[in-house]
Protein backbone atom coordinates (compact mmCIF):
# COMPACT_ATOMS: atom_id res chain seq x y z
CA UNK A 1 0.00 0.00 0.00
CA UNK A 2 2.80 2.44 0.92
CA UNK A 3 4.68 1.60 -2.30
CA UNK A 4 1.63 2.44 -4.38
CA UNK A 5 1.12 5.71 -2.50
CA UNK A 6 4.78 6.67 -3.05
CA UNK A 7 4.48 5.84 -6.75
CA UNK A 8 1.31 7.90 -7.09
CA UNK A 9 2.96 10.88 -5.34
CA UNK A 10 6.05 10.53 -7.56
CA UNK A 11 3.88 10.42 -10.71
CA UNK A 12 1.92 13.49 -9.59
CA UNK A 13 5.18 15.32 -8.84
CA UNK A 14 6.56 14.46 -12.29
CA UNK A 15 3.35 15.59 -14.00
CA UNK A 16 3.46 18.92 -12.15
CA UNK A 17 7.13 19.37 -13.06
CA UNK A 18 6.47 18.55 -16.71
CA UNK A 19 3.51 20.93 -16.73
CA UNK A 20 5.72 23.70 -15.34
CA UNK A 21 8.34 23.14 -18.06
CA UNK A 22 5.65 23.07 -20.78
CA UNK A 23 4.28 26.38 -19.46
CA UNK A 24 7.79 27.92 -19.63
CA UNK A 25 8.26 26.72 -23.20
CA UNK A 26 4.78 27.96 -24.15
CA UNK A 27 5.79 31.49 -23.04
CA UNK A 28 8.83 31.42 -25.35
CA UNK A 29 9.58 30.85 -29.00
CA UNK A 30 12.32 29.09 -30.94
CA UNK A 31 15.30 31.14 -32.09
CA UNK A 32 15.79 31.13 -35.86
CA UNK A 33 19.20 29.92 -37.08
CA UNK A 34 20.09 33.35 -38.50
CA UNK A 35 19.24 35.04 -35.17
CA UNK A 36 21.68 33.08 -33.00
CA UNK A 37 24.15 35.42 -31.27
CA UNK A 38 27.82 35.10 -32.15
CA UNK A 39 31.02 37.01 -31.62
CA UNK A 40 31.76 40.10 -33.69
CA UNK A 41 35.44 40.97 -33.98
CA UNK A 42 36.47 43.63 -31.45
CA UNK A 43 32.91 44.35 -30.24
CA UNK A 44 31.89 43.14 -26.80
CA UNK A 45 28.75 43.62 -24.76
CA UNK A 46 28.48 43.44 -20.96
CA UNK A 47 26.10 44.48 -18.21
CA UNK A 48 27.35 47.33 -16.04
CA UNK A 49 28.03 46.08 -12.54
CA UNK A 50 25.32 46.93 -10.03
CA UNK A 51 22.66 47.86 -12.61
CA UNK A 52 20.92 44.53 -13.21
CA UNK A 53 17.42 44.05 -11.78
CA UNK A 54 14.53 41.86 -12.90
CA UNK A 55 13.22 44.79 -15.00
CA UNK A 56 16.26 46.88 -16.00
CA UNK A 57 19.98 46.86 -16.84
CA UNK A 58 22.64 49.16 -18.20
CA UNK A 59 24.34 47.55 -21.19
CA UNK A 60 27.89 48.49 -22.17
CA UNK A 61 28.93 48.01 -25.80
CA UNK A 62 32.71 48.14 -26.22
CA UNK A 63 34.21 48.70 -29.66
CA UNK A 64 37.93 47.93 -29.40
CA UNK A 65 38.69 48.38 -33.09
CA UNK A 66 40.59 51.56 -33.91
CA UNK A 67 40.37 51.29 -37.71
CA UNK A 68 37.93 54.09 -38.57
CA UNK A 69 37.39 52.85 -42.14
CA UNK A 70 36.41 49.43 -40.78
CA UNK A 71 33.98 50.85 -38.24
CA UNK A 72 30.53 50.83 -39.70
CA UNK A 73 29.06 49.32 -36.57
CA UNK A 74 25.46 50.48 -36.44
CA UNK A 75 22.77 49.42 -33.99
CA UNK A 76 19.39 50.72 -32.88
CA UNK A 77 17.37 50.47 -29.67
CA UNK A 78 16.02 46.99 -30.56
CA UNK A 79 16.84 44.18 -28.16
CA UNK A 80 15.51 40.80 -27.12
CA UNK A 81 15.87 38.59 -24.08
CA UNK A 82 16.39 34.83 -24.31
CA UNK A 83 15.99 32.35 -21.45
CA UNK A 84 17.80 29.06 -21.06
CA UNK A 85 15.19 26.33 -20.53
CA UNK A 86 16.19 22.68 -20.21
CA UNK A 87 19.62 23.51 -21.65
CA UNK A 88 18.36 25.37 -24.75
CA UNK A 89 18.01 29.08 -25.45
CA UNK A 90 14.49 30.28 -26.21
CA UNK A 91 13.31 33.83 -26.96
CA UNK A 92 10.82 35.31 -24.51
CA UNK A 93 7.51 36.27 -26.09
CA UNK A 94 6.92 39.98 -26.02
CA UNK A 95 3.89 41.49 -24.35
CA UNK A 96 4.44 44.73 -26.27
CA UNK A 97 7.25 45.81 -28.56
CA UNK A 98 8.44 49.35 -28.03
CA UNK A 99 11.75 50.61 -29.27
CA UNK A 100 13.09 53.60 -31.06
CA UNK A 101 14.19 53.42 -34.68
CA UNK A 102 17.11 55.77 -33.97
CA UNK A 103 20.46 54.38 -35.13
CA UNK A 104 23.55 54.46 -32.92
CA UNK A 105 27.20 54.04 -33.88
CA UNK A 106 29.74 51.96 -31.97
CA UNK A 107 32.55 54.52 -32.19
CA UNK A 108 36.13 53.27 -32.65
CA UNK A 109 37.94 52.57 -29.36
CA UNK A 110 34.90 53.68 -27.44
CA UNK A 111 32.18 52.30 -25.25
CA UNK A 112 28.50 53.12 -25.18
CA UNK A 113 26.30 52.76 -22.10
CA UNK A 114 22.61 52.21 -22.77
CA UNK A 115 19.88 51.88 -20.15
CA UNK A 116 17.17 49.32 -20.85
CA UNK A 117 13.85 48.78 -19.13
CA UNK A 118 11.99 45.68 -20.34
CA UNK A 119 8.96 45.81 -18.01
CA UNK A 120 6.64 46.87 -20.88
CA UNK A 121 8.15 44.42 -23.36
CA UNK A 122 8.54 41.28 -21.20
CA UNK A 123 7.35 42.08 -17.70
CA UNK A 124 9.43 41.16 -14.64
CA UNK A 125 11.92 38.37 -15.25
CA UNK A 126 11.62 35.38 -12.93
CA UNK A 127 14.53 33.38 -11.52
CA UNK A 128 16.66 31.88 -14.26
CA UNK A 129 19.56 32.25 -16.68
CA UNK A 130 19.06 34.78 -19.48
CA UNK A 131 20.94 36.55 -22.22
CA UNK A 132 20.46 40.08 -23.52
CA UNK A 133 20.70 40.17 -27.33
CA UNK A 134 21.39 43.15 -29.63
CA UNK A 135 21.78 43.37 -33.37
CA UNK A 136 24.83 45.15 -34.77
CA UNK A 137 25.38 45.25 -38.54
CA UNK A 138 22.82 42.47 -39.03
CA UNK A 139 24.71 40.21 -36.61
CA UNK A 140 23.46 39.30 -33.14
CA UNK A 141 25.65 39.60 -30.03
CA UNK A 142 24.71 38.70 -26.47
CA UNK A 143 25.69 38.90 -22.85
CA UNK A 144 24.43 36.39 -20.30
CA UNK A 145 23.05 37.09 -16.83
CA UNK A 146 21.22 35.36 -14.01
CA UNK A 147 18.20 36.54 -12.03
CA UNK A 148 18.28 35.05 -8.52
Amino acid sequence: MKKNLVRIIAIIFLLVLIGFEVKLIWKTKTIKANEVPKEIADIFMTIKEGTLTNTTATIIINNENDNIEYNNNVYDAWFRIDKKIIGKWRTLKETKEKYSSIDYWADPNNKSELNFNWINKYGELKRGHYRFVKKINNEYIATEFTIE
